[in-house]
């Protein structure tokens, strides 16, 4: 049940399905929590279990995200272990999760000393920018958006903690418990608070809610049900309108909205693509069918629905939509022209100074087009690379020196957004 209602949790629906710290986080958090579950029957090796994954955790997401699990996991180990293991197994997942943290600067080791210093200035900066002083604010922009993107969770966890009232106690609701009070309360203080934070309270939720889910009355068990059949339902017909219209232009409202998404695609339509949409559609509803008409009554035929509905929309968005979605974010296509240009001008492997561009934008354009980008002022490169969007102000000025544009292009779906190839100019 908790695996099914996970996987039907709105909030992860993109996530999820990055290539984030984000994603990695999430990972781990469950895997901490995977090892305080054992502390009352083998406290040793759950101890490990949590240490590894908290310590792990602070390598994806910082020392503060981590911190948020280890002070409620240090208390769970001392209220739930077994008394002869308790100190034992405390001092395991505190050395666990400090030792596989120091990977990290002892890897650091093997760099020149003055680039460390200068990485770890910055890491510092970094970790310290991270927290600060919630204001009122902050506190409804985290109530508001928890309760979209911990959808359908949060109202089963409610449900738990008024079912379960008199025994807190328990360690299947302390735990969880006091792991999603806590980071609920690092995301209070986190700085920036944004969406991504929030992933780390899917966990503990999870659990929570899955104990709220088997102990729910008949009427509101049905309307969960309804709600998930309904929902998805809809979404799924909307799906298959807006495809149809991107196709064949028909209804003219649907496919003019498609069409200023995608300016110029050209819709080149798989038959096995289609296919299998329409077989993972017949899925959804013989399931719903089912429901309908069988009336089963295992715990789990809730979330499974949450779950199947979640999953039958990311399979026709990737199935029907994925070539447009390409189309409008991909930076493959604009990757391998400015390669082409790069080794037309100087050779393939020349060094690109990067100028306003992001981290994710250097990933990209170096993953898709092999481009071999040097951070400023480290060497002179031939060439650089300049953003420009016309979304803000702050990025039209041109680069310092004495610098040529050669190359100018910008995703067709994305016109707001220019780059620039310069040459230094040679005298």
């Amino acid at each position: 049940m908790a695996l099914l209602l996970f996987i039907g949790t709105l909030g992860l629906v993109e996530r999820a399905h990055e290539t984030t710290a984000e994603t990695a986080a999430i990972a781990f958090v469950c895997a901490a929590l995977f090892g305080l579950s054992w502390l009352p029957e083998r406290a040793r090796m759950g101890a490990a279990i949590a240490g590894a994954a908290i310590g792990a955790l602070a390598l994806t997401r910082g020392p503060y995200a981590a911190i948020s699990v280890l002070i409620p996991a240090l208390v769970i180990a001392a209220l739930f272990a077994p008394r002869a293991r308790r100190a034992g197994a405390v001092a395991i997942l505190l050395l666990v999760s400090v030792s596989a943290f120091s990977l990290w600067p002892l890897a650091s080791l093997s760099v020149p000393v003055a680039a460390r210093g200068e990485f770890f200035g910055a890491w510092r900066a970094w970790s310290l920018d991270a927290f600060g002083i919630p204001d009122s604010a902050d506190l409804i922009w985290i109530a508001r958006n928890v309760a979209w993107y911990c959808w359908p969770l949060w109202p089963l966890a409610l449900w738990t903690i008024y079912a379960w009232r008199h025994q807190f106690r328990a360690p299947h609701i302390a735990a969880p418990g006091l792991v999603l009070m806590a980071t609920l309360l690092a995301l209070a203080f986190s700085r920036p608070v944004a969406d991504s934070s929030l992933i780390l309270c899917v966990p503990p939720m999870v659990v929570l809610a899955s104990f709220g889910s088997a102990t729910l009355r008949r009427a509101a068990d049905n309307g969960f049900d309804w709600f998930a059949i309904v929902t998805f339902s809809l979404i799924a017909l909307a799906a298959w309108l807006y495809f149809i219209a991107l196709e064949t232009g028909v209804p003219p409202r649907m496919a003019a909205s498609v069409a200023r998404l995608v300016p110029g695609f050209d819709r080149t339509t798989s038959a096995l693509a289609v296919s299998l949409a329409l077989a993972v559609t017949l899925g959804w509803i013989t399931l719903v069918a089912w429901r309908i008409v069988r009336r089963p009554a295992m715990l789990w035929r809730g979330p499974l629905l949450a779950a199947a509905g979640f999953l039958m929309l990311w399979l026709l968005a990737v199935l029907l939509f994925l070539p447009a979605v390409n189309y409008n974010r991909s930076y493959a296509p604009i990757a391998r022209e400015i390669a082409a240009r790069i080794k037309e001008t100087v050779g393939a492997d020349a060094c690109v100074e990067p100028y306003y561009l992001y981290a994710s934008h250097r990933a990209m354009l170096a993953y898709h087009g092999a481009i071999h980008f040097q951070r400023a002022g480290d060497a002179e490169c031939p060439l650089l690379l300049h953003r420009d969007s016309r979304r803000t102000h702050l990025d039209d000025e041109p680069p310092p020196g004495d610098w040529q544009v050669i190359w100018e292009g910008r995703w067709p779906a994305r016109p707001d957004e220019l780059l620039r190839l310069y040459r230094r100019a040679v005298h």
